[in-house]
């Protein structure tokens, strides 16, 4: 077959002589027109907010998530928008002219009986607006906080962070009041006095005198309790066994079957999908016969919807396959619909009929799967032939009048045209496209003829984005990057660019006003967002381009403006992130609103200030460390034995949440090791532990070793076998353990899931915790009759063992918290041991802040009863004779982080994060510290190694502190002398 180069383009369509006005050869670059709008003026005495009809629609209307979204009443939703609040009935929307430092997140009604109005809020800061876009009052601040609810009380609000923290606060100035009662986790609260309250120990506490008086439920519920909730005719509970029941006028609890669901907006009962109508429509739909109207296919159905309002309109039901995943195509008289259907047999086929009062009807199918390719005039074309099975080179276009008719050239070896990106026409025509692999080319499906281009033809306008183009022949939704002009020139999208394909004339490209720009197109329209947020649109595929008006939320300026991740545009609009973009229209950028960036409020101040510890060395630095050689170096000044596999381990006390120890990688923080001989079998096993005892101003080395038989003795019964516990038995850390004698050194709890090992002066006591128990150990005290006391628990379930000399384990207590387990405090428990050997435990203030009266430690003991312990400004040294004098009081080795204890001297300063560890006789009067272990800044003794160091001290039986510095392979020790300050 005769090929032929010049006028590829020219058969059966018109063409216009403006290709003599190029130069011949070679790819050019336009520059694009654009039009832009006189630059906005702000005005000073800018509106407070904006109401007016709008291009954009929000997608989440009428299906906002709970959190950023309330009903304001007269059909209006107030929202929160990119941080912006937004107020819209649907069609009108108003934006608020004041926004935060830090966008807000997330809004909640305030109840009439609190002033009522607004509360919003970000991770960190609290504000109060009398209306939804009403003038912002800041109410308080908490910096170091990831706040994420706000439950309402009969005079305060509980403001909740995901960690842990909690505060109660006034709504009137912002001022922080008590946790009332001490432990509140989650409120709910009612006009009539009502009112329920979960503690961060699992208990449900119920009121009728608005907060006077509480009276403990828990045993009402069936299982432990869950969560509470304030509905309007009640307020509810679910325990974590899913029972539920309602609080009753008179204080007690009533089963009910389940929580009534929330009113919900009414769904159309003929949309049977979880995504909105609007959101589908502007995906997959056309414009129908009414303007805002838009016809789209979903579940078996033609869909008439109202873009703006997000309504059905009508519904044709039962029209098309129900599994059938369809895009439309918009003719001049007509919505055709292309469509796929996934099975045991794959095909597509086209709908049509869709407009007009005609009755929808399968025009073509083709039984298997290949790209459908749309022109901009409604010309469409099938890759692949009009019946029967696949054949390459085969494309079925379909004409202006519904007929479809096959294009299969052939080259002049008499071999099917590989098809690239099939072009249609509306006469039936159709070119291939094939701009992805050499030889670049044009192809004529219904005469043959054939243009190629040159690498200098395209590699300006087209070579450098070609990988960005469709050229494949897998299935997929309806290509439209390429279409024919009425001059015959083929235009398309190309990597942000508009190519120009002139007949028998150069490649021209057309590029957008500015770099790195987000894109959606549909045919001939696109929607560009350049990387400050201003947007351009074209409905002439790239030849001009004019700057549109952004989303409401974008309209508090300057600088406010955003880029969204993607744009998606269909022939009825776009939707950039919550936005839906109706039409086309080029409405103006409008003038910003005066943006008023208000701030957050003064820090919340804690109840409490820590104490300031005053150390001041006392004697000369000693010290040694290990000589360099080929040997590993031990804890200390010491080796290890050779071949030896060993293990480094933080000590302290484990958050059964958040886990850690606030330590740094690497040296600091290791004061305790493990080494483990290799090749030996669970029987045979020994491992040896070197470590440092808590609170010992000498930091002497000391050592303990477990051995197999050890570990034998404390399974007693059951399944589990010594090679279950040993085979990996992998310790994480070492817990202090408070000693009986306050004298006494004390000693140390090594753990793994299952294994628990003591050592006390060198022996080892070993215990098996319960399969089932799947919880770390947290803390641990020395009981009489030379048993052990340990706490274990995974934040929502605490229990504590009784360790007996035997190995058997007998449980003492156990409480359940809300499975939601960022509701324990931000420091761990502390296990406790009475003046009779009685146990409980220390719970402390929810935050990192000193306990105080505000929001006290507790004293958790048996049978569910509290304690209130004396705030922490009531430390005194356990020498001082107010402590000698009261016996009372519970001993616990506590941790924490946060100001508690202060160094005056720069050199014993905390590092970072590093805890607290504080030995201390604890009761409702005072606090008796008798320990304490603070690790200071370190330094670096050489390049790359930083080493630890910690002031440490005891009181009893006579006051001796030092600095310490002791890790692998060093150790040194200067005497001080420490004292508190008052």
């Amino acid at each position: 077959m005769k090929r032929r180069t010049p006028h590829l383009l020219s058969p059966l369509v018109p063409l216009v002589l403006a290709a003599a006005a190029f130069a011949a050869c070679g790819p050019r670059e336009r520059p694009v027109h654009v039009a832009h709008p006189a630059s906005p003026v702000e005005d000073a005495q800018a509106p407070a907010a904006v109401e007016e009809p709008s291009s954009y629609v929000l997608s989440a209307w009428g299906g906002a998530s709970r959190g950023d979204s309330v009903p304001l009443g007269k059909s209006e939703t107030g929202l929160l928008v990119d941080g912006v609040r937004v107020v819209t009935d649907g069609v009108r929307m108003r934006s608020a002219s004041e926004v935060a430092t830090t966008a807000l997140s997330s809004v909640v009604e305030v109840p009439a009986r609190l002033g009522g109005g607004f509360l919003f809020f970000n991770d960190t800061a609290i504000y109060h607006a009398d209306s939804f876009d009403g003038k912002l009052k800041g109410l308080a601040y908490f910096p170091d906080a990831h706040v994420h609810a706000v439950d309402f009380g009969f005079d305060r609000a509980l403001v909740r962070s995901n960690d842990g923290q909690r505060w109660a606060i006034r709504l009137t100035d912002g001022a922080r009041v008590g946790l009332e009662p001490p432990g509140l986790s989650e409120l709910a609260a009612r006009d009539d006095g009502l009112g329920l309250v979960l503690t961060d120990t699992g208990r449900l506490l119920a009121t009728r005198d608005a907060g006077k008086t509480y009276r403990d439920v828990t045993n009402q519920l069936r299982g432990a309790p869950g969560s509470i909730e304030a509905r309007p005719d009640a307020i509810y509970v679910t325990s974590q066994e899913d029972a539920y029941a309602r609080l009753e006028p008179d204080g007690r609890l009533g089963r009910v079957d389940a929580v009534p669901a929330e009113p919900v907006k009414e769904r159309d009962p003929r949309w049977r999908q979880g995504e909105a109508p609007a959101r589908v429509a502007m995906r997959t739909g056309v414009p129908a016969e009414e303007e805002g109207i838009a016809v789209f296919v979903a579940n078996g159905d033609v869909f008439r919807v109202s873009l703006r309002r997000g309504e059905i309109v009508s519904v044709q039901t039962g029209k098309v396959p129900l599994d059938a995943m369809c895009e439309g195509v918009r003719t001049p008289d007509d919505a055709l619909f292309l469509c796929t259907r996934h099975g045991q047999t794959s095909e597509r086929f086209v709908v049509s009929g869709t407009l007009y009062g005609k009755t929808p009807q399968i025009e073509q199918s083709f039984p298997f799967v290949a790209p459908f390719s749309a022109g901009d005039d409604g010309a469409l074309a099938f890759a692949g032939p009009c019946s029967g099975p696949q054949r390459d080179g085969v494309a079925c276009v379909r004409t202006a009048q519904g007929s479809w008719v096959e294009r299969a050239p052939s080259t002049d070896a008499g071999s099917p045209v590989a098809l690239g990106y099939v072009v249609p026409r509306s006469d039936g025509g159709a070119v291939s496209l094939q701009l992805q692999t050499k030889p670049y080319s044009i192809t004529d499906l219904a005469t043959g003829d054939v243009r190629t281009f040159t690498d200098a033809e395209l590699t300006t306008s087209v070579g450098r984005y070609k990988s960005m183009m469709y050229m494949g022949k897998s299935g997929g939704s309806v290509l439209r990057e390429w279409t024919f002009q009425p001059d015959g020139s083929l235009r398309g999208w190309s990597g942000g660019r508009s190519i120009t394909i002139t007949p028998g004339g150069p490649v021209v490209s057309t590029t957008f006003v500015g770099d790195n720009a987000t894109y959606g197109t549909s045919g001939p329209r696109a929607l560009g967002m350049s990387p400050e947020g201003r947007l351009f649109q074209t409905v002439d595929r790239g030849l001009t381009w004019t700057e549109v008006a952004g989303p409401p939320s974008q309209s508090v300026g300057p600088g406010s403006k955003r880029s969204y991740g993607s744009i998606q545009c269909g022939a009825v609009g776009c939707s950039l992130g919550p936005w839906l973009r109706v039409g086309f229209a080029a409405e103006p950028p409008k003038p910003p609103l005066k943006k008023v960036e208000v701030p957050p409020p003064h820090e919340t101040k804690p109840f409490a200030e820590g104490r300031v510890l005053v150390c001041e060395s006392s004697g000369q630095l000693r010290g040694k460390s290990a000589a360099q050689n080929d040997r590993s170096p031990g804890l200390g000044a010491t080796y290890l034995p050779n071949g030896v596999d060993e293990t480094h381990y933080p000590r302290g006390s484990i958050h059964p949440v958040n886990g850690g120890d606030g330590g740094d990688e690497g040296e600091p923080g290791k004061r305790a090791m493990s080494f483990v001989a290799p090749n030996l079998t669970p029987s045979t096993y020994r491992s040896t532990f070197h470590y440092i005892l808590p609170f010992d101003p000498q930091a002497t080395v000391r050592t303990g070793t477990l051995v197999a038989s050890e570990v034998a003795q404390s399974i007693h019964g059951g399944p589990l076998t010594l090679d279950d516990l040993l085979s990996d038995a992998t310790f994480s850390r070492a817990v202090p353990i408070t000693p009986q004698d306050p004298a006494a050194p004390g000693g140390l709890l090594f753990a793994t899931d299952r294994l628990l090992v003591a050592f006390r002066g060198g022996a080892a006591r070993v215990g098996v915790l319960p399969e089932e128990a799947i919880l770390s150990a947290v803390s641990a005290v020395d009981l009489p009759g030379d048993e052990l006391g340990v706490l274990v628990s995974n934040g929502s379930q605490s229990v504590v063992f009784r360790l007996q000399k035997g190995g058997a384990l007998t449980q003492v207590l156990e409480w359940k918290g809300s499975p939601d387990s960022e509701r324990y405090p931000s420091n761990p428990d502390a296990l406790a041991v009475g003046p009779r050997g009685e146990l409980g435990v220390v719970r402390l203030a929810s935050g990192n802040e000193p306990a105080s009266a505000g929001d006290p430690a507790r004293l958790l003991l048996a049978k569910g009863k509290e304690l209130r312990l004396a705030a922490w400004s009531t430390l005194v040294m356990a020498d001082d004779p107010a402590c000698k004098a009261d016996p009372s009081g519970y001993r616990a080795t506590v941790q924490v982080t946060g100001e508690w204890l202060k160094p005056e001297n720069a050199q014993d300063k905390p590092e970072g994060a590093a805890p607290l560890f504080a030995r201390v006789r604890w009761s409702e009067a005072r606090v008796c510290l008798e320990g304490v272990e603070q690790k200071a800044k370190g330094f670096d003794a050489e390049p790359g190694r930083k080493l630890e160091r910690w002031t440490v001290m005891k009181v009893l039986p006579k006051l001796e502190a030092g600095r310490v510095v002791v890790g692998t392979g060093f150790e040194y020790r200067l005497p001080a002398r420490c004292t508190l300050k008052n």
